[in-house]
């Protein structure tokens, strides 16, 4: 998030760089994948719950080559919608 709080808009960014620049920034670099696949997963797995911190990832395919756009600060359509309410409603007995 130290990343995204320096500069809230990282347009076409791959995978690769984007580690990179975490690694530099990092408290505990070895808490970071290892490798960029596996930061590619771990974004995708925590969209939604970014997404509710204020972090949207739009991720981009052009042939073979990806890139994903970071932004920061911005609410997505995805905080409102009813699964996102249906996730964050607390449980009744």
């Amino acid at each position: 998030m130290a990343l995204l709080r320096q500069h809230s808009y990282i347009p076409d960014i791959t995978a690769t760089d984007l580690l990179g620049q975490l690694r530099e920034v990092a408290d505990d670099p070895e808490e970071l994948p290892f490798s960029a696949a596996s930061l590619s997963k771990r974004l995708r797995l925590a969209e939604t719950s970014l997404e509710t911190q204020g972090v949207s990832i739009d991720l981009h395919r052009s042939g073979s080559e990806r890139s994903m756009t970071l932004t920061y600060g911005a609410r997505t359509k995805r905080t409102d919608c009813s699964v996102h309410k249906a996730v964050t409603k607390p449980l009744q007995n």
